[in-house]
């Protein structure tokens, strides 16, 4: 492999996008280093991928990067911001402190470090853009992953507009709408994370995983839905819950489903896993609840990925899912999906299916990640000519 890319994480999250970007830029003839936070590290998602071609590096934290470092990253032909974010977050939390206030409900940590630990991320993103485009010939992949973090800010579109080096991608086509239409966007979609195969749990087990919070999913609808089943049968199937546990929400959660006596269908597994442990549990399950619909806000409709997806594809767990996810993803083909209020039929029908049903669902779903893989190797091998090798 002779091009050289550094795929760079200044935060403690979307590490689950490694794997699937270094397998894509693998076959496009690079060589990967990755330079991320401890945090990222010690989590390790490249777990089941060290026939991957790339290394894992320490990001200096809490500092400007050194002159050693700076001249260190010019000898890279490709550089990969895996987070872009937004000054306007750091705005909005210096006036009011809200949106941080927000993110601390799910996160755990008070609203003084959250502001601390965005103009920490700040500082170094926007030390190391200018840094890159000053000291360095490689061309900048900007990674873009929610409006919150981008829609609105104008220094990181200037540079889009102007320089041919600095190019905008995102993680799905419908999340082409994050950036003004003037700018060029690429996708690709995560969609390797292991080549191991998962033995699935004797019990029929529903998964959700992600941070255990109300404005990303109708956990409490999930309740209702239960109570149907409990109305008519002892429990046949269980719901495990991964992610992060230590949140007001999930406090909730836990006391409803102990008020509606809920906890035979439940299995939580609190706080972070490692994703050794946190994808051999995805694997093992039967199928994926996304749990999202149309009784609350959000933006996985219009411009942003749901992780769960991505994640079901990858371990090849069976999608249940809202139909108009399904359509938006094309997996009408390899997915259980319900209409809005009719999450209960969803999963009577999963639990209703014959392995050779189950199956065939599964062969459709290995059939859509191997398009998803093939469509984002070609999607990145014509944005990166003609750095990519043919």
């Amino acid at each position: 492999m002779d091009q050289k890319c550094l795929l760079l994480e200044t935060s403690t999250s979307h590490d689950e996008i490694f794997p699937s970007l270094v397998y894509y830029l693998n076959q496009l003839g690079f060589q990967v280093d990755i330079l991320t936070t401890a945090t990222n590290l010690e989590k390790n998602s490249l777990y089941y991928t060290p026939h991957l071609n790339y290394r894992l590096l320490p990001i200096p934290a809490f500092r400007r990067l050194s002159p050693k470092e700076r001249q260190w990253l010019s000898g890279y032909d490709l550089i990969v911001i895996n987070t872009v974010r937004d000054i306007a977050i750091y705005n909005d939390a210096k006036s009011s402190g809200s949106l941080t206030l927000k993110r601390a409900i799910y996160t755990g940590l008070p609203w003084v470090i959250q502001v601390y630990r965005f103009f920490k991320y700040r500082f170094f993103q926007r030390v190391t853009l200018e840094t890159l485009l000053a000291k360095t010939n490689a061309t900048v992949l900007m990674t873009f992953h929610c409006r919150s973090m981008v829609y609105r800010h104008r220094y990181y579109h200037s540079h889009l507009r102007q320089s041919p080096r600095i190019k905008a991608i995102t993680l799905a086509p419908h999340c082409r709408s994050l950036l003004p239409s003037d700018i060029p966007v690429t996708w690709y979609r995560p969609a390797y994370f292991t080549e191991q195969p998962f033995t699935k749990t004797v019990t029929t087990t529903f998964v959700i995983q992600g941070n255990i919070v109300f404005f990303r999913r109708n956990y409490l609808g999930l309740l209702d839905v239960l109570q149907k089943f409990k109305s008519h049968q002892p429990p046949q199937f269980k719901i495990l819950l991964l992610g992060n546990s230590h949140t007001p929400d999930a406090q909730r959660l836990a006391s409803e489903i102990a008020r509606q006596g809920l906890e035979a269908y439940f299995e939580w597994e609190h706080g972070f896993l490692p994703y050794r442990d946190y994808y051999a549990r995805i694997g093992g399950a039967h199928y994926m609840l996304t749990l999202i619909d149309e009784s609350f806000e959000h933006d996985y409709f219009t411009h942003k990925i749901s992780s769960s997806i991505s994640v079901a594809v990858g371990l090849q767990v069976v999608p249940v899912l809202h139909e108009k996810l399904a359509t938006l993803y094309g997996l009408e083909s390899c997915a259980i999906s319900h209409a809005e209020n009719h999450l209960y039929d969803a999963m009577k029908t999963a639990l209703a299916l014959s392995p050779e049903e189950y199956d065939a669902l599964k062969n459709n779903l290995a059939e859509v990640q191997r398009k998803w893989q093939e469509e984002s190797v070609d999607n990145l091998r014509n944005l990166l000519n003609p750095l990519a090798q043919k």
